[in-house]
Protein backbone atom coordinates (compact mmCIF):
# COMPACT_ATOMS: atom_id res chain seq x y z
CA UNK A 1 0.00 0.00 0.00
CA UNK A 2 1.72 3.60 -1.42
CA UNK A 3 1.42 6.60 1.57
CA UNK A 4 -1.86 8.36 1.31
CA UNK A 5 -3.82 5.36 0.32
CA UNK A 6 -6.34 3.59 2.44
CA UNK A 7 -6.30 0.25 3.17
CA UNK A 8 -9.07 -2.25 1.34
CA UNK A 9 -11.70 -2.84 3.61
CA UNK A 10 -12.66 -6.38 4.25
CA UNK A 11 -16.42 -7.01 3.93
CA UNK A 12 -16.45 -10.47 5.23
CA UNK A 13 -16.10 -8.85 8.56
CA UNK A 14 -19.30 -7.79 8.43
CA UNK A 15 -21.53 -10.36 7.22
CA UNK A 16 -24.79 -8.79 8.47
CA UNK A 17 -24.45 -5.32 6.52
CA UNK A 18 -22.13 -6.33 4.09
CA UNK A 19 -25.04 -5.49 1.09
CA UNK A 20 -26.11 -2.32 2.87
CA UNK A 21 -22.49 -0.85 3.24
CA UNK A 22 -21.74 -1.54 -0.20
CA UNK A 23 -24.91 0.68 -1.16
CA UNK A 24 -23.72 3.28 0.82
CA UNK A 25 -20.53 3.38 -0.34
CA UNK A 26 -21.81 3.49 -4.27
CA UNK A 27 -23.60 6.15 -2.84
CA UNK A 28 -20.68 8.11 -1.41
CA UNK A 29 -18.36 7.66 -4.74
CA UNK A 30 -20.92 8.65 -6.24
CA UNK A 31 -21.63 12.00 -4.09
CA UNK A 32 -17.79 12.28 -4.55
CA UNK A 33 -17.92 12.51 -8.14
CA UNK A 34 -20.81 15.00 -8.15
CA UNK A 35 -18.71 17.04 -5.79
CA UNK A 36 -15.72 17.30 -8.10
CA UNK A 37 -18.37 17.67 -11.21
CA UNK A 38 -19.86 20.62 -9.68
CA UNK A 39 -16.51 21.97 -8.40
CA UNK A 40 -15.56 22.00 -12.13
CA UNK A 41 -18.95 23.89 -12.86
CA UNK A 42 -18.45 26.51 -10.33
CA UNK A 43 -14.76 26.78 -12.11
CA UNK A 44 -16.21 27.28 -15.81
CA UNK A 45 -18.71 29.80 -14.22
CA UNK A 46 -15.97 32.01 -12.54
CA UNK A 47 -14.37 31.58 -15.75
CA UNK A 48 -16.94 33.03 -17.72
CA UNK A 49 -17.48 35.71 -14.91
CA UNK A 50 -14.14 37.08 -15.26
CA UNK A 51 -13.93 37.01 -19.20
CA UNK A 52 -16.82 39.70 -19.01
CA UNK A 53 -15.43 41.84 -15.81
CA UNK A 54 -12.66 43.53 -15.59
CA UNK A 55 -9.85 42.90 -13.01
CA UNK A 56 -10.78 44.92 -10.35
CA UNK A 57 -14.41 44.29 -10.66
CA UNK A 58 -14.17 40.47 -10.86
CA UNK A 59 -12.44 40.34 -7.49
CA UNK A 60 -15.16 42.94 -6.04
CA UNK A 61 -18.10 40.90 -7.76
CA UNK A 62 -16.74 37.69 -6.40
CA UNK A 63 -16.65 39.08 -2.98
CA UNK A 64 -20.41 40.77 -2.95
CA UNK A 65 -22.60 38.32 -5.37
CA UNK A 66 -20.36 34.63 -4.17
CA UNK A 67 -20.33 33.07 -0.92
CA UNK A 68 -16.61 31.66 -2.46
CA UNK A 69 -13.04 33.57 -0.87
CA UNK A 70 -10.36 34.36 -3.93
CA UNK A 71 -8.39 31.27 -2.72
CA UNK A 72 -11.87 28.77 -3.93
CA UNK A 73 -12.50 30.95 -7.09
CA UNK A 74 -8.78 30.63 -8.11
CA UNK A 75 -8.88 27.05 -7.14
CA UNK A 76 -11.86 26.01 -9.26
CA UNK A 77 -10.81 28.18 -11.98
CA UNK A 78 -7.63 26.20 -12.29
CA UNK A 79 -9.84 22.97 -12.00
CA UNK A 80 -12.13 24.02 -14.58
CA UNK A 81 -8.84 25.18 -17.03
CA UNK A 82 -7.20 21.92 -16.31
CA UNK A 83 -10.43 19.64 -16.56
CA UNK A 84 -10.90 21.50 -20.27
CA UNK A 85 -7.56 20.28 -21.66
CA UNK A 86 -8.15 16.49 -20.77
CA UNK A 87 -9.70 13.57 -22.83
CA UNK A 88 -12.86 12.34 -22.05
CA UNK A 89 -11.94 9.60 -20.22
CA UNK A 90 -9.32 11.60 -18.24
CA UNK A 91 -12.05 13.94 -17.35
CA UNK A 92 -13.71 11.01 -15.90
CA UNK A 93 -10.45 9.42 -13.85
CA UNK A 94 -10.38 13.58 -12.21
CA UNK A 95 -14.47 13.43 -11.16
CA UNK A 96 -13.13 10.28 -9.50
CA UNK A 97 -10.93 12.17 -7.27
CA UNK A 98 -12.80 13.65 -3.96
CA UNK A 99 -12.55 17.53 -5.27
CA UNK A 100 -10.08 18.67 -2.87
CA UNK A 101 -7.68 16.12 -4.59
CA UNK A 102 -8.62 17.26 -7.77
CA UNK A 103 -8.25 20.94 -6.83
CA UNK A 104 -4.81 19.85 -5.81
CA UNK A 105 -3.73 18.29 -9.47
CA UNK A 106 -4.86 21.37 -11.02
CA UNK A 107 -2.43 23.78 -9.82
CA UNK A 108 -0.73 25.44 -12.08
CA UNK A 109 2.58 24.22 -10.66
CA UNK A 110 2.07 20.61 -10.85
CA UNK A 111 3.88 18.63 -13.69
CA UNK A 112 2.14 16.97 -16.61
CA UNK A 113 3.29 13.50 -15.91
CA UNK A 114 2.33 14.14 -12.42
CA UNK A 115 -1.25 14.70 -13.55
CA UNK A 116 -1.20 11.78 -16.07
CA UNK A 117 0.07 9.29 -13.35
CA UNK A 118 -2.58 10.04 -10.72
CA UNK A 119 -5.56 10.02 -13.68
CA UNK A 120 -4.25 6.90 -14.97
CA UNK A 121 -4.03 5.36 -11.05
CA UNK A 122 -8.04 7.45 -9.51
CA UNK A 123 -10.22 4.57 -12.41
CA UNK A 124 -9.09 1.64 -9.84
CA UNK A 125 -7.39 3.48 -6.32
CA UNK A 126 -9.15 5.59 -4.15
CA UNK A 127 -6.18 7.87 -3.84
CA UNK A 128 -7.09 10.69 -1.04
CA UNK A 129 -6.03 14.31 -0.94
CA UNK A 130 -2.83 13.69 1.48
CA UNK A 131 -1.53 11.14 -1.15
CA UNK A 132 -2.33 13.38 -4.07
CA UNK A 133 -0.23 16.02 -2.34
CA UNK A 134 2.38 14.33 -1.05
CA UNK A 135 2.75 13.06 -4.79
CA UNK A 136 2.73 16.65 -6.49
CA UNK A 137 5.23 17.97 -4.20
CA UNK A 138 7.67 15.59 -4.34
CA UNK A 139 9.23 16.99 -7.23
CA UNK A 140 9.43 20.30 -5.35
CA UNK A 141 11.69 18.97 -2.99
CA UNK A 142 13.68 16.73 -4.90
CA UNK A 143 14.55 19.52 -6.80
CA UNK A 144 15.20 21.33 -3.94
CA UNK A 145 17.51 19.10 -2.79
CA UNK A 146 19.32 18.78 -6.01
CA UNK A 147 19.58 22.48 -5.99
CA UNK A 148 21.11 22.63 -2.93
CA UNK A 149 23.47 19.94 -3.61
CA UNK A 150 24.40 21.73 -6.72
CA UNK A 151 25.11 24.85 -4.35
CA UNK A 152 27.35 22.25 -1.76
CA UNK A 153 29.33 21.45 -4.87
CA UNK A 154 30.08 24.78 -6.01
CA UNK A 155 30.66 25.74 -2.82
CA UNK A 156 34.80 24.64 -2.75
CA UNK A 157 34.34 25.95 -6.34
CA UNK A 158 33.97 29.55 -5.33
CA UNK A 159 36.70 29.80 -1.96
CA UNK A 160 39.39 28.33 -5.17
CA UNK A 161 38.66 31.07 -6.82
CA UNK A 162 38.43 33.31 -3.89
CA UNK A 163 41.89 32.16 -2.79
CA UNK A 164 43.40 32.33 -6.73
CA UNK A 165 42.11 35.57 -6.74
CA UNK A 166 44.13 36.96 -3.78
CA UNK A 167 47.39 35.32 -4.52
CA UNK A 168 47.02 36.79 -8.00
CA UNK A 169 46.50 40.56 -6.28
CA UNK A 170 49.85 39.30 -4.40
CA UNK A 171 51.61 39.51 -7.74
CA UNK A 172 53.03 42.41 -10.07
CA UNK A 173 51.68 43.12 -13.15
CA UNK A 174 54.38 41.83 -15.26
CA UNK A 175 54.02 38.35 -13.01
CA UNK A 176 50.71 38.25 -13.58
CA UNK A 177 51.35 38.69 -17.21
CA UNK A 178 54.29 36.06 -17.19
CA UNK A 179 52.46 33.03 -15.09
CA UNK A 180 49.65 34.05 -18.04
CA UNK A 181 52.00 32.99 -20.70
CA UNK A 182 53.39 30.20 -18.87
CA UNK A 183 49.93 28.30 -18.32
CA UNK A 184 48.45 29.22 -22.07
CA UNK A 185 50.28 27.03 -23.87
CA UNK A 186 48.75 23.44 -22.87
CA UNK A 187 45.70 23.75 -20.05
CA UNK A 188 45.35 20.88 -18.71
CA UNK A 189 49.02 19.61 -18.23
CA UNK A 190 50.36 23.01 -17.52
CA UNK A 191 47.77 23.67 -14.95
CA UNK A 192 48.45 20.09 -13.70
CA UNK A 193 52.58 20.58 -13.08
CA UNK A 194 51.99 24.45 -12.11
CA UNK A 195 49.66 23.01 -9.06
CA UNK A 196 51.81 20.52 -8.34
CA UNK A 197 54.82 22.54 -8.24
CA UNK A 198 53.32 25.21 -6.23
CA UNK A 199 51.89 22.54 -3.73
CA UNK A 200 55.42 21.46 -3.25
CA UNK A 201 56.58 24.59 -2.82
CA UNK A 202 54.65 25.53 -0.26
CA UNK A 203 54.95 22.05 1.64
CA UNK A 204 58.64 22.91 2.09
CA UNK A 205 58.11 26.69 2.80
CA UNK A 206 55.36 25.59 5.47
CA UNK A 207 56.17 21.91 6.70
CA UNK A 208 58.92 22.82 8.61
CA UNK A 209 57.70 25.90 10.55
CA UNK A 210 56.04 24.61 14.10
CA UNK A 211 52.39 25.01 13.78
Amino acid sequence: MNAGEEAQFNYDSVLEHKEELRQLEDEIKAGTKGHTKTAIAFGEAFLKAKKWLEHGMFLSWCGARTCYSLRKVEMYMNLAELNRGLTPSDQEALCHLCSSAACELARPSVDKSDVKEILSRAINERLTVEFVKAFVRRDKTETKSETQSDADEAAPESESLQSVATFLQALEPPQRESLWQSLRGKPESQDQRFMKSLRSLLAKEFSKKPR
